[in-house]
């Protein structure tokens, strides 16, 4: 049986197939930046769980789009679950806070309808 570092070791090998993989370049003044759940789900895909990456770019994951009053949470039981060397390890990034949303998605959301009922019932405390 192969050890998973070995699959690992033979799969960051060069394969001679002809093919150039070209880099991808972004050019100054052209920048987007990433929503902390495309960057999720982007991570869960490359860790091969599929599934969870859709849950991630339907915002189940998102502090502020989310249904789930914990989705971090949510995220870190079921990395856990799956339980591999992967996920564990996206996990860790995960409770290091590297998905959490940005200052500019929290601004968005306060400034949307829903943040601006929440903003209002914190502030009227109804």
């Amino acid at each position: 049986m192969i050890s998973l570092q070995r699959m690992r070791e033979l799969a960051k090998r060069e394969q001679p197939t002809g093919i150039k993989i070209m880099k991808k370049i972004t050019l100054p003044g052209t920048e987007t930046k990433m929503r902390s759940s495309e960057k999720l789900a982007e991570a869960l895909h490359a860790i091969g769980l599929d599934d969870m990456a859709a849950k991630a770019e339907a915002f189940a994951y998102d502090d502020f789009k989310s249904e789930s009053a914990a989705p971090i949470m949510d995220l870190v039981n079921e990395l856990a679950r799956v339980g591999s060397v992967d996920a564990l390890a996206l996990r860790k990034r995960v409770i290091d806070g590297e998905f959490d949303s940005t200052a500019e998605e929290s601004e968005e959301w306060a400034k949307s309808p829903e943040g601006q009922e929440a903003m209002n019932m914190l502030i009227k405390g109804r």
